[in-house]
Formats: C-alpha cells, structure tokens, sequence
C-alpha cells in the first residue's frame, strides 16, 4: 500500500510544480482543491466512511474562499498596475523586476525547463 501511495504520489506532487511553474499559482491552487471531492470518493468506496454535514459545510467554505481568491485575483491583473513613484509599470526598480525571477535557475537545475 505504502508504495503504491509512493508510485501515485511522487508524479501528482511533479505536476503540481510544474503546474504552478506554467500558470498563476492562485489559479492552481483553486483546482487544487479538487482532490477533496475524489478523496471522498475514495474513502467511501474503499473503506466505507461517510462524512457528515459539518465536513460538507467546510468544503463549501474552502472552494467559496478559494473562488473568491481567484476572482479577486484576476480582476487585480486586469487594472494597469502603477510604481510607486506614480509612473507608469516598470519604471522603476521594484515593478521592472520578473515577478518570478528565479525560477529560470530553478528550473533549468532540476530539469523542468
């Protein structure tokens, strides 16, 4: 069980980071939250558990804050960002800067590039 645990693991864990390294982590991580569904699943089909109302109500409040985070998000990318100074994005220091600057090095060392 213990390395069949290992053998689904290690690839889910390899998509996730590479997941993250294409797209915007706010958006991934909200589809992150799909592994509670087939986790319940799962416990039901394999060792027979039901969850209460209470485990229901704190999915909803999870995907609900998650959804939110997203929107909220995307919405946040939509408007022109500005520096600190008042100028227009990447006039200066701070805004010009890749917001992910190392993962290049990353990457390229552990050959996901």
């Amino acid at each position: 069980m213990l390395v069949l645990l290992g053998v689904f693991a290690v690839p889910g864990h390899m998509t996730l980071v590479r997941g993250l390294a294409v797209s915007d982590a706010s958006f991934a991580m909200t589809l992150d939250f799909s592994r509670l569904p087939f986790s319940v699943l799962v416990g039901y089909l394999v060792f027979g558990e039901l969850i209460d109302g209470w485990t229901w109500v704190g999915a909803i409040v999870i995907f609900a804050a998650a959804a939110f985070a997203t929107h909220r998000e995307a919405k946040a990318r939509a408007r022109p960002r500005r520096s600190r100074a008042g100028g227009p994005a990447g006039s200066d220091r701070l805004t010009s800067q890749a917001p992910h600057a190392g993962w290049g090095r990353f990457a390229s060392v552990n050959g996901l590039a």
